[in-house]
């Protein structure tokens, strides 16, 4: 197309200065190409114009300049022109062709952003989804947690950054309601201590501070009298002096700082000396200690021997508190599996069924125990049970009223392979 009109244009110039006659002879191309053409000399001078010979409208197309070109003409008389020719639509060639690859870039450039679009508002949902709603909740749980509510875990599957950081959050939430529920323990223990110690120590010193009175104001007028009153002093003092000493145990306890000094011993020697200990201390009172079996196994435990002594006191000393008036006492030690149980059984008047579940509990004693006379603080069963747990045992009572009760406790063996050290 542009090198027939160049053509036409070199074939017709010398009919410019007849514009009509320029524009009757180059119609047939315009209407063919649907183009407008402008000339101008090498002076810038307009010299045609076609679009002064048309009256209809006709469309520029997207961008107008791309629907037009321009090109030189070389005159036989040596001159130039410059012919700008533009099209009237942009279903001709060459503007078709441009009009289609720039119909297929806006398109292409429509898609790009639409795509882009999408992903923003993807990304925005994901965004959220994954990080501004668990910092939300994240936030709330912290709100929570400011306000003393513990049990308020964030919900998370996932296992990407997040989710450890929730994961990491809830750990410290679960740590930190386990310590706030130690310390309330704690605090309530602490409360209940202080009560029990006081209602412990009014008995005793109500009973003390009664009999010196009377010694003060010669109630007691005769030796013999006087000689029972101080006999009481003495005894309320021994029991002041006993609650005194388990409250400093189980007060070790409760702050878990009991020592326990363990060492490699053989047990038949070991229970061999308690109970002879046991028997030189109690051989005036009307007590009878039966050694069951042929004899005591010979194993190897590794225990602080003070503190099994301690517990065997207890067992047997609280059978006789709480024993009938001929106490018998048979003791067992047998070998089962990986570890020794040890049995303490009396025939005392037993544990009632209702006091059966408290009797390791701190300061609980039985009716018989409150009824009587006995000194008995409430301590001692708690204390044995500690000692045991510290030695990674176990201990239970088993008892019927009126037929006696049987504590049993168990020590695990000690293993030479396990240690790498012979015995001496």
């Amino acid at each position: 197309m542009m090198n027939e009109v160049r053509t036409e244009v070199f074939r017709h110039a010398a009919y410019i200065e007849d514009r009509n006659e320029f524009y009757t002879r180059i119609e047939p191309l315009l209407n063919e190409y649907e183009i407008d053409l402008m000339i101008h000399s090498e002076g810038e001078e307009e010299l045609f114009h076609s679009r002064l010979f048309i009256e209809d409208e006709w469309s520029a197309g997207i961008i107008p300049d791309l629907n037009q070109l321009d090109f030189q003409v070389m005159l036989d008389t040596g001159g130039i022109w410059t012919v700008l020719v533009k099209g009237q639509t942009m279903g001709t060639e060459p503007f078709h062709t441009l009009n289609q690859a720039l119909t297929l870039l806006l398109f292409i450039i429509g898609c790009g952003l639409m795509t882009l679009f999408c992903l923003i508002i993807g990304w925005t949902w994901y965004i959220s989804r994954t990080v501004v709603i668990p910092l939300k909740q994240i936030y709330q749980a912290t709100e929570e947690i400011r306000e003393g509510n513990f049990d308020y875990p964030l919900p998370y599957g996932k296992k990407d950054e997040i989710g450890r950081f929730i994961s990491g959050f809830n750990m410290m939430r679960h740590y930190l309601k386990q310590s706030i529920d130690k310390q309330q323990e704690y605090e309530q223990n602490r409360k209940a201590l202080v009560a029990s110690i006081s209602h412990e120590l009014r008995t005793p010193l109500a009973s003390i501070k009664g009999y010196v009175e009377g010694l003060q104001d010669d109630i007691a007028r005769d030796e013999e009298t006087k000689r029972k009153y101080l006999k009481v002093i003495e005894t309320k003092t021994n029991q002041l002096d006993h609650l005194i000493e388990d409250l400093f145990e189980f007060s070790k306890i409760n702050v878990e700082q009991m020592s326990v000094k363990k060492e490699v011993v053989n047990s038949r020697k070991l229970f061999t000396r308690i109970l002879y200990a046991v028997q030189l201390d109690l051989k005036e009172k009307q007590f009878t200690l039966v050694v069951k079996g042929q004899q005591i196994p010979s194993e190897y435990i590794a225990v602080d021997q003070a503190r099994i002594e301690q517990v065997m006191s207890n067992l047997i000393y609280n059978s006789l508190k709480y024993g009938a008036d001929q106490t018998e006492v048979s003791f067992d030690v047998d070998e089962e599996k990986d570890q020794l149980e040890v049995q303490v059984q009396d025939n005392g008047y037993g544990i009632a069924p209702g006091d059966l579940p408290h009797v390791f509990d701190r300061f609980y004693r039985g009716e018989h125990s409150k009824s009587g006379d006995n000194g008995g603080t409430g301590l001692g069963l708690a204390i044995s049970k500690s000692i045991i747990q510290a030695h990674n045992g176990q201990i239970h009572v088993d008892s019927q009223v009126g037929k006696g009760s049987c504590f049993t406790f168990t020590l695990p063996l000690w293993e030479i392979e396990d240690n790498g050290k012979e015995i001496e």
